[in-house]
């Protein structure tokens, strides 16, 4: 490297670190972006932002709802609105899933729990009715 070069490259650093400003110490700030608003994400992030806020300004209500079978399940849920939801759990009468449930429950706290029977529900029979059935429940409560 010649002189002039060497010279160029620490005058190079010296504006640099200069237009940097004095270096931060341990205990200094440290700069935080400002966050982006909505209107500035891209569209996948604009959704799941707007996801998010919909489920914290959803209220919870305090109460179990168990229910025996899928279909029952989808009829629990076809209840939800777009404020309100609680959880709906089956019990299939396993042993594992009254422990699950009895688990949930010492642990939710709620005000009831609430067995729950869709009698008149029909479980679809395919895969893809069942898909468009829960696509359904669920557009419903948003």
């Amino acid at each position: 490297m010649t002189g002039l070069s060497s010279i160029s490259c620490v005058i190079v650093v010296a504006m640099t670190m200069a237009a940097a400003g004095p270096p931060a110490g341990p205990g200094a700030p440290v700069p935080v972006p400002a966050p982006a608003t909505i209107d500035q994400l891209d569209p996948p992030r604009r959704l799941g932002a707007r996801s998010v806020a919909a489920l914290h300004t959803r209220e919870i209500i305090p109460d179990v709802v168990i229910v025996p079978d899928a279909a029952s399940y989808l009829g629990a849920i076809e209840a939800w609105t777009s404020d309100r939801f609680w959880p709906v759990l089956i019990d299939d009468g396993s042993l594992e899933a009254r422990d699950d449930i009895a688990r949930f429950v010492r642990g939710f706290a709620p005000r009831r729990v609430v067995r729950w029977s869709g009698r008149d529900r029909v479980w679809p029979e395919t895969p893809a009715g069942r898909v468009v059935a829960v696509e359904r429940a669920l557009a419903r409560a948003w």
